[in-house]
């Protein structure tokens, strides 16, 4: 990551990363019945998980631009874990985001 900062910085180009987040819980964790979910809060996890990347990868969470979060179901309590992806990316404008949902709506 370090080495993809100097090479976009050597560019002239802005430096960002998109970080993907999957809290994987077990599923009678997360749902109390097929119609209502238990309080198990998403986006309680995602400062400490970025605070955690960052203070692991020796980078400063402002490179932080984009990212997804999603909790995910399992069977099984030995497999609750985070998963997190990490890309490079560039960082988008308004019209960049307007685009886009122009384009989903015209589906």
């Amino acid at each position: 990551i370090m080495e993809a900062k100097r090479e976009s910085e050597s560019r002239g180009e802005l430096f960002a990363l998109r970080v993907d987040m999957y809290f994987v819980f077990r599923v009678d964790r997360l749902i109390a019945n097929r119609l209502d979910s238990k309080k198990l809060d998403r986006d309680n996890r995602i400062k400490p998980a970025t605070d955690a990347i960052s203070k692991l990868l020796l980078i400063d969470d402002k490179y932080f631009y984009a990212g997804f979060s999603e909790k995910v179901t399992t069977e099984n309590k030995e497999n609750e874990c985070t998963i997190i992806q990490i890309t490079q990316t560039s960082p988008r404008t308004l019209q960049d985001v307007m685009d886009q949902m122009k384009k989903s709506l015209a589906i």
